[in-house]
Protein backbone atom coordinates (compact mmCIF):
# COMPACT_ATOMS: atom_id res chain seq x y z
CA UNK A 1 0.00 0.00 0.00
CA UNK A 2 1.54 3.51 -0.96
CA UNK A 3 1.45 6.52 1.57
CA UNK A 4 0.69 8.61 -1.40
CA UNK A 5 -2.26 11.57 -2.17
CA UNK A 6 -3.01 13.28 -5.14
CA UNK A 7 -1.26 16.62 -5.07
CA UNK A 8 -3.07 18.99 -8.23
CA UNK A 9 -3.02 22.10 -7.86
CA UNK A 10 -6.16 23.81 -5.99
CA UNK A 11 -6.90 27.03 -5.97
CA UNK A 12 -6.58 28.62 -2.90
CA UNK A 13 -10.16 30.18 -3.04
CA UNK A 14 -11.88 26.82 -3.35
CA UNK A 15 -10.34 25.72 0.42
CA UNK A 16 -11.08 28.79 1.85
CA UNK A 17 -14.74 28.33 0.73
CA UNK A 18 -14.97 24.52 2.06
CA UNK A 19 -13.31 26.08 5.25
CA UNK A 20 -15.90 28.93 5.16
CA UNK A 21 -18.79 26.64 4.26
CA UNK A 22 -17.75 24.11 7.17
CA UNK A 23 -17.58 26.79 9.88
CA UNK A 24 -21.04 28.45 8.90
CA UNK A 25 -23.01 24.78 8.81
CA UNK A 26 -21.22 24.10 12.76
CA UNK A 27 -23.36 27.30 13.59
CA UNK A 28 -26.61 25.70 11.79
CA UNK A 29 -28.68 23.50 14.34
CA UNK A 30 -27.30 20.17 12.97
CA UNK A 31 -23.96 21.58 13.36
CA UNK A 32 -24.48 22.69 16.88
CA UNK A 33 -25.58 18.97 17.72
CA UNK A 34 -23.50 17.31 15.81
CA UNK A 35 -20.62 19.11 16.95
CA UNK A 36 -22.31 18.80 21.12
CA UNK A 37 -21.48 15.05 20.51
CA UNK A 38 -17.73 15.32 18.90
CA UNK A 39 -17.35 17.57 21.85
CA UNK A 40 -18.12 14.53 24.48
CA UNK A 41 -16.22 12.31 22.01
CA UNK A 42 -12.83 14.51 22.16
CA UNK A 43 -13.33 15.31 25.92
CA UNK A 44 -13.61 12.07 27.29
CA UNK A 45 -10.03 11.50 24.96
CA UNK A 46 -8.75 14.36 26.39
CA UNK A 47 -8.48 12.96 30.15
CA UNK A 48 -5.39 10.64 28.68
CA UNK A 49 -3.81 13.04 26.82
CA UNK A 50 -0.61 14.51 28.17
CA UNK A 51 0.62 18.00 28.25
CA UNK A 52 2.33 20.36 29.04
CA UNK A 53 2.45 21.87 25.27
CA UNK A 54 -0.45 21.13 23.56
CA UNK A 55 -1.26 22.31 19.84
CA UNK A 56 -4.85 22.75 18.33
CA UNK A 57 -4.94 22.30 14.60
CA UNK A 58 -7.99 22.87 12.68
CA UNK A 59 -9.92 25.13 10.64
CA UNK A 60 -10.94 28.74 12.85
CA UNK A 61 -14.32 27.75 14.20
CA UNK A 62 -13.13 24.06 15.02
CA UNK A 63 -9.30 24.64 16.47
CA UNK A 64 -11.26 27.08 18.82
CA UNK A 65 -13.99 25.14 20.14
CA UNK A 66 -11.35 22.48 20.89
CA UNK A 67 -8.93 24.43 22.45
CA UNK A 68 -11.85 26.08 24.88
CA UNK A 69 -12.36 21.75 25.66
CA UNK A 70 -8.42 21.84 26.09
CA UNK A 71 -8.94 24.83 28.08
CA UNK A 72 -11.23 23.34 30.64
CA UNK A 73 -8.50 20.81 31.25
CA UNK A 74 -5.36 23.34 32.33
CA UNK A 75 -3.22 22.18 30.64
CA UNK A 76 -0.51 24.79 31.12
CA UNK A 77 0.87 25.68 27.05
CA UNK A 78 -1.85 25.92 24.83
CA UNK A 79 -1.28 26.64 21.11
CA UNK A 80 -4.17 27.36 18.87
CA UNK A 81 -3.27 27.33 14.87
CA UNK A 82 -6.42 27.83 13.20
CA UNK A 83 -5.80 27.26 9.08
CA UNK A 84 -8.82 30.14 8.68
CA UNK A 85 -8.25 32.78 11.47
CA UNK A 86 -11.04 35.24 10.34
CA UNK A 87 -14.04 32.93 11.48
CA UNK A 88 -12.05 31.69 14.61
CA UNK A 89 -11.85 35.55 15.56
CA UNK A 90 -15.79 36.13 15.16
CA UNK A 91 -16.37 33.40 17.56
CA UNK A 92 -16.24 35.62 20.94
CA UNK A 93 -16.68 32.54 23.74
CA UNK A 94 -14.11 30.54 22.56
CA UNK A 95 -11.99 33.91 22.18
CA UNK A 96 -12.52 34.35 25.92
CA UNK A 97 -12.03 30.69 27.29
CA UNK A 98 -8.10 30.86 25.31
CA UNK A 99 -7.33 34.37 25.46
CA UNK A 100 -4.37 33.80 27.70
CA UNK A 101 -2.60 31.46 25.02
CA UNK A 102 -0.88 31.81 21.79
CA UNK A 103 -3.36 31.93 18.49
CA UNK A 104 -1.39 31.98 15.30
CA UNK A 105 -2.89 31.23 11.46
CA UNK A 106 -0.11 28.37 10.05
CA UNK A 107 -0.09 26.35 6.86
CA UNK A 108 -0.94 22.61 8.04
CA UNK A 109 1.60 21.25 5.50
CA UNK A 110 4.63 23.46 7.04
CA UNK A 111 3.82 23.41 11.15
CA UNK A 112 5.90 26.36 12.38
CA UNK A 113 6.93 24.84 15.42
CA UNK A 114 10.26 22.91 16.50
CA UNK A 115 11.21 19.45 16.19
CA UNK A 116 9.86 17.24 19.51
CA UNK A 117 7.92 20.61 21.03
CA UNK A 118 4.20 19.36 21.51
CA UNK A 119 3.04 16.30 24.56
CA UNK A 120 -0.17 16.23 22.36
CA UNK A 121 -1.81 17.59 19.00
CA UNK A 122 -5.25 18.26 18.41
CA UNK A 123 -6.06 17.52 14.11
CA UNK A 124 -9.52 18.14 14.55
CA UNK A 125 -10.94 18.39 11.27
CA UNK A 126 -7.61 19.61 9.86
CA UNK A 127 -6.64 16.95 7.86
CA UNK A 128 -10.18 17.18 5.63
CA UNK A 129 -8.52 20.98 4.88
CA UNK A 130 -5.50 20.76 3.46
CA UNK A 131 -4.25 19.62 -0.36
CA UNK A 132 -1.57 17.52 1.36
CA UNK A 133 -3.09 15.16 4.26
CA UNK A 134 -0.39 12.86 4.04
CA UNK A 135 2.47 15.98 4.35
CA UNK A 136 0.05 17.52 7.16
CA UNK A 137 0.45 13.74 8.84
CA UNK A 138 4.10 13.68 8.73
CA UNK A 139 4.42 17.79 10.15
CA UNK A 140 2.48 16.14 13.17
CA UNK A 141 5.19 13.77 13.92
CA UNK A 142 7.95 16.19 13.33
CA UNK A 143 6.54 18.60 15.86
CA UNK A 144 5.46 15.69 18.67
CA UNK A 145 7.71 14.61 21.01
CA UNK A 146 8.28 11.10 21.44
CA UNK A 147 5.37 9.18 23.23
CA UNK A 148 3.62 11.90 22.43
CA UNK A 149 -0.55 11.64 21.49
CA UNK A 150 -2.34 13.27 18.71
CA UNK A 151 -6.45 13.30 18.17
CA UNK A 152 -7.73 13.00 15.26
CA UNK A 153 -11.44 13.59 15.10
CA UNK A 154 -13.33 13.37 11.31
CA UNK A 155 -15.81 12.51 8.87
CA UNK A 156 -17.30 8.92 8.62
CA UNK A 157 -18.17 8.47 4.60
CA UNK A 158 -20.00 5.46 5.28
CA UNK A 159 -22.71 6.87 7.57
CA UNK A 160 -26.30 7.57 6.51
CA UNK A 161 -26.20 10.87 8.59
CA UNK A 162 -22.84 12.44 6.11
CA UNK A 163 -24.65 12.71 2.94
CA UNK A 164 -26.89 15.43 5.07
CA UNK A 165 -24.24 16.90 6.23
CA UNK A 166 -22.11 16.82 3.15
CA UNK A 167 -25.28 18.76 1.43
CA UNK A 168 -24.25 21.72 3.64
CA UNK A 169 -20.28 21.22 4.58
CA UNK A 170 -19.53 20.48 0.86
CA UNK A 171 -21.53 23.22 -0.70
CA UNK A 172 -19.64 24.47 -3.94
CA UNK A 173 -16.13 22.99 -2.96
CA UNK A 174 -14.79 19.82 -2.70
CA UNK A 175 -13.60 20.16 1.15
CA UNK A 176 -13.64 19.12 3.58
CA UNK A 177 -12.29 16.28 1.99
CA UNK A 178 -13.41 13.10 4.17
CA UNK A 179 -10.89 10.52 5.09
CA UNK A 180 -12.27 7.03 6.09
CA UNK A 181 -10.68 6.67 9.09
CA UNK A 182 -9.69 3.09 8.19
CA UNK A 183 -7.49 4.64 5.55
CA UNK A 184 -5.96 7.07 8.26
CA UNK A 185 -4.86 4.33 10.77
CA UNK A 186 -3.50 2.49 7.61
CA UNK A 187 -1.61 6.25 6.78
CA UNK A 188 -0.48 6.09 10.88
CA UNK A 189 0.79 3.23 10.93
CA UNK A 190 3.35 3.56 7.69
CA UNK A 191 4.72 6.74 10.13
CA UNK A 192 4.92 4.44 13.16
CA UNK A 193 1.99 5.50 15.30
CA UNK A 194 0.47 3.04 17.02
CA UNK A 195 -3.53 3.47 16.92
CA UNK A 196 -4.42 3.63 20.74
CA UNK A 197 -8.04 4.88 21.26
CA UNK A 198 -11.07 5.35 19.01
CA UNK A 199 -14.90 6.58 18.65
CA UNK A 200 -17.65 7.29 16.69
CA UNK A 201 -20.84 9.62 17.46
CA UNK A 202 -23.74 11.61 16.43
CA UNK A 203 -25.81 8.28 15.01
CA UNK A 204 -28.83 10.32 15.05
CA UNK A 205 -29.79 12.92 12.07
CA UNK A 206 -29.43 16.45 12.97
CA UNK A 207 -33.11 17.06 12.22
CA UNK A 208 -34.79 15.01 14.47
CA UNK A 209 -32.11 16.22 16.97
CA UNK A 210 -33.60 19.74 17.11
CA UNK A 211 -36.62 18.56 17.06
CA UNK A 212 -37.42 15.92 19.18
CA UNK A 213 -34.59 15.95 21.92
CA UNK A 214 -35.98 12.69 23.29
CA UNK A 215 -35.55 10.49 20.31
CA UNK A 216 -32.37 11.54 19.31
CA UNK A 217 -31.52 10.61 22.93
CA UNK A 218 -32.48 7.00 21.87
CA UNK A 219 -31.18 6.59 18.86
CA UNK A 220 -27.50 7.31 20.01
CA UNK A 221 -28.06 5.18 23.13
CA UNK A 222 -29.10 2.22 20.01
CA UNK A 223 -26.33 3.42 17.64
CA UNK A 224 -23.65 2.62 20.54
CA UNK A 225 -24.56 -0.50 21.23
CA UNK A 226 -26.51 -2.06 17.92
CA UNK A 227 -24.23 -0.37 14.67
CA UNK A 228 -21.16 1.20 16.57
CA UNK A 229 -19.87 2.04 12.59
CA UNK A 230 -22.37 3.91 11.82
CA UNK A 231 -21.66 7.28 13.30
CA UNK A 232 -21.59 10.66 11.95
CA UNK A 233 -18.40 11.10 12.78
CA UNK A 234 -15.26 9.73 14.27
CA UNK A 235 -12.43 10.62 16.87
CA UNK A 236 -9.08 8.51 16.91
CA UNK A 237 -6.20 8.95 19.44
CA UNK A 238 -2.40 7.61 18.35
CA UNK A 239 0.83 7.51 20.23
CA UNK A 240 4.30 8.24 18.18
CA UNK A 241 6.48 5.53 19.10
CA UNK A 242 9.97 5.22 18.72
CA UNK A 243 11.93 2.33 17.75
CA UNK A 244 14.40 1.22 19.99
CA UNK A 245 13.62 2.60 23.14
CA UNK A 246 12.23 -0.55 24.77
CA UNK A 247 13.65 -3.84 25.88
CA UNK A 248 11.01 -6.54 26.17
CA UNK A 249 9.73 -9.92 26.23
CA UNK A 250 12.35 -12.46 24.42
CA UNK A 251 14.83 -9.71 23.39
CA UNK A 252 15.73 -8.27 26.53
CA UNK A 253 16.35 -12.11 27.99
CA UNK A 254 18.40 -12.92 25.14
CA UNK A 255 20.62 -9.81 25.81
CA UNK A 256 20.55 -10.76 29.97
CA UNK A 257 21.86 -14.10 28.60
CA UNK A 258 24.82 -12.72 26.88
CA UNK A 259 26.03 -10.65 29.87
CA UNK A 260 24.85 -6.93 26.99
CA UNK A 261 22.83 -5.88 29.83
CA UNK A 262 24.08 -4.88 33.72
CA UNK A 263 20.64 -4.30 35.54
CA UNK A 264 21.74 -1.95 38.23
CA UNK A 265 20.20 -3.97 41.23
CA UNK A 266 21.80 -6.79 40.07
CA UNK A 267 25.06 -6.19 42.21
CA UNK A 268 23.44 -5.29 45.31
CA UNK A 269 21.91 -8.78 45.65
CA UNK A 270 24.77 -10.51 44.72
CA UNK A 271 26.43 -8.50 47.40
CA UNK A 272 23.94 -9.25 49.82
CA UNK A 273 24.18 -13.02 48.71
CA UNK A 274 27.68 -13.06 49.46
CA UNK A 275 27.52 -11.39 53.47
CA UNK A 276 24.55 -14.08 53.82
CA UNK A 277 26.87 -16.63 53.00
CA UNK A 278 29.73 -15.66 55.01
CA UNK A 279 27.80 -15.12 57.77
CA UNK A 280 26.80 -18.59 58.22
Amino acid sequence: MSFTVDTNSVPDKEIEAGKQNFDSWLLTSAGRYYWEREACAIDEHLKCLPGPHVLSLGTGLSAGKAAALATNRDFPYLYVASSHERSYSSNKDNIKKVENHRICSVVLESLPFETDSMSSVLAIHSLEMCVRPDQALREIKRVLQPEGYVLFSGFNTISPNYWGISTWALRGSRYPNTIWHPRLSDWLRLLEFEVVASSMFAYAPGFIASRMPGVSEAIESAGDRWWPLLGSGYVLVARKTVLGRKLVGGRLTSLLAHGNVVLGSSSTSSNRQTRKTSDN
